[in-house]
């Protein structure tokens, strides 16, 4: 079985820093004082890496001109790359705490709750800040193949990187929290991925480390289609009861497509994220997986409406 290469310095393969006419050089939402939720470098830097003297939000222009200022331009490293290790880092002493997540890592919460539900190829990656100036990537989507009927199909993924090289300057997330979220291969152009997670208008999936809705991402690698799930959900370094190739992944969405288990999600899925029916439901599912049980088949019952009828109790070996 082919794994994938793990390495200590990694070109993401990614663009270079200027956003194509037919991309996006914004993704929303748009905030009156802190602007749009990610800008594009070409939007923002000048070509020698400086801060573009055009009007930015506060947060945005303090965020990259203290990167700028204290970040390192001796590295060595092409543009795109993604440093080994934050010792060209801006020196950051904070940190940021998410809230808890609904779903804490269990597969079938996480499945069972999104809105999208596809794998696709990843095309070149646009490099751009989010509103306080930590990097993040825009990748366009080719390929689009939704796992069931109900799942939108997204145009774009936007990762966050916990550094990266851009213009010539290393740009790094203020949390060190972010090291690592993606291990040491993150995405790249080229890379076949599944992901998991809430639908947005703007047809962009948001995976962003450590935040607790972001989506699930997995990378597909090997001839046996073996999935390489990452720490994208803000609740768990690896997620709990995940299958562990693409055709064992198919398998479990059919499985719930065939036991109405969407249909018994649908009122949840339009919910805001964390709103206590939610976080109920999430928790009642997750005790079954933890005495390795799940639940296949739901019905409707007189005066109860649509319920789970049906639970296997056995470990998954997929």
């Amino acid at each position: 079985m082919k794994r994938l290469g793990i390495t200590l310095s990694l070109l993401a393969t990614l663009a270079a820093p200027v956003a194509a006419d037919d991309h996006p050089k914004t993704v929303g939402p748009h905030d009156i004082d802190r602007g749009y939720a990610w800008y594009a470098a070409s939007r923002v830097l000048a070509a020698d890496g400086s801060v573009k003297a055009t009007r930015l939000p506060k947060w945005l222009r303090e965020g990259l001109e203290w990167q700028v200022q204290r970040s390192s331009a001796e590295h060595g490293l092409e543009d795109g790359e993604v440093p080994p290790s934050r010792e060209h880092c801006a020196p950051w002493s904070g940190s940021v705490t998410w809230p808890p997540s609904e779903t804490a890592g269990d597969f079938a919460s996480v499945l069972l709750l999104s809105e999208v539900a596809v794998h696709a190829t990843l095309g070149e990656g646009i490099p751009g800040f989010t509103q306080n100036g930590n990097p993040m990537v825009l990748f366009p989507l080719s390929d689009v193949v939704r796992l069931h009927g109900r799942s939108s199909s997204p145009d774009y993924l936007l990762v966050s990187f916990d550094r990266l090289v851009v213009r010539g300057r290393v740009f790094c997330a203020v949390s060190p929290s972010h090291a690592n979220a993606w291990g040491t291969r993150p995405p790249g152009k080229g890379d076949r991925v599944v992901l998991l997670g809430p639908w947005s208008s703007d047809g962009v999936v948001r995976a962003r480390a450590s935040h607790p809705e972001s989506a699930a991402l997995a990378q597909i690698a090997g001839d046996d289609d073996e999935l390489f799930w990452k720490s994208s959900f803000g609740i768990a370094s690896v997620m709990s009861n995940e299958p562990r190739t693409l055709a064992g992944l198919q398998e479990r969405v059919d499985e719930a497509v065939v036991g109405r288990l969407f249909d018994l999600t649908a009122h949840l899925v339009s919910q805001e994220y964390g709103s206590p029916e939610r976080r109920e439901w999430a928790e009642k599912w997750r005790k079954q997986h933890e005495n390795n049980c799940r639940i296949v088949e739901a019905a409707e019952l007189p005066g109860r409406g649509l319920v789970p009828v049906r639970k296997i109790c056995r470990p998954l070996s997929h």
